[in-house]
């Protein structure tokens, strides 16, 4: 988790985790645990070959074992977020049941919280199951997640980087006809679900998502 905060990949530590003897110690760790994890490899983009899989299972039977009771609304959000940004389809279903178990702790649940559960709401889209999480959530709850998304969007208008600012005008400065339309910072994607750093459409129509960092 401190590694993750730190936007540090510690190869070596997430492979002696994955280690038998230490999967074997998984029904000791805490919810508070399990979370941090599963969110520290969701941060860090690893996936390993099983972890933070094993994690969310653990994390799903200790939800199911115990009612739920032992675990908070961050907690479970981290943790369903985590396969969503993972893209570990194969744990779609305790996605989904961590998910639906913010639903009786809705008057803990943060702005962040809100906004990983729009994640994972539109990452089961993207695999097919259509309502996403509905079902898990009420519609009234799904509404307030994509309205804390579309917040956060908004806040990064206007905010753009120095650096952004520079790449934007070196585009511009390209022949006119390079472009089929104006540049655009910060653009919504049409899903409303990314903002673009910059959005471009070429003379040719093609469609580019323009990254600055």
């Amino acid at each position: 988790w401190a590694c993750a905060k730190l936007a540090w990949l510690p190869a070596g530590l997430l492979a002696a985790l994955e280690a038998p003897e230490q999967l074997a110690r998984l029904q000791a760790m805490r919810p508070q645990a399990l979370a941090n994890s599963a969110w520290a490899c969701g941060a860090l983009g690893f996936s390993g070959k099983r972890l933070p899989g094993a994690w969310l299972q653990e994390a799903a039977r200790q939800l199911s074992a115990s009612a739920g009771a032992s675990f908070n609304a961050q907690e479970l959000a981290n943790l369903a977020w985590s396969a969503a940004v993972l893209d570990l389809q194969q744990h779609a279903g305790e996605a989904v049941a961590l998910a639906a178990a913010c639903s009786a702790r809705w008057a803990t649940v943060v702005p962040q919280d809100l906004r990983q559960l729009h994640q994972v709401h539109v990452w089961l889209q993207g695999l097919g199951r259509t309502q996403g999480l509905g079902g898990a959530l009420s519609p009234q709850q799904l509404a307030q997640c994509a309205a804390a998304w579309a917040e956060q969007l908004e806040g990064h208008s206007g905010k753009e980087s120095a650096t952004q600012r520079a790449v934007f005008a070196a585009l511009q400065a390209l022949p006119s006809a390079t472009w089929a339309q104006a540049l655009q910072l910060e653009q919504a994607t049409p899903d409303g679900v990314l903002s673009i750093d910059i959005a471009a459409v070429t003379a040719a129509s093609q469609r580019l998502a323009i990254e600055v960092d």
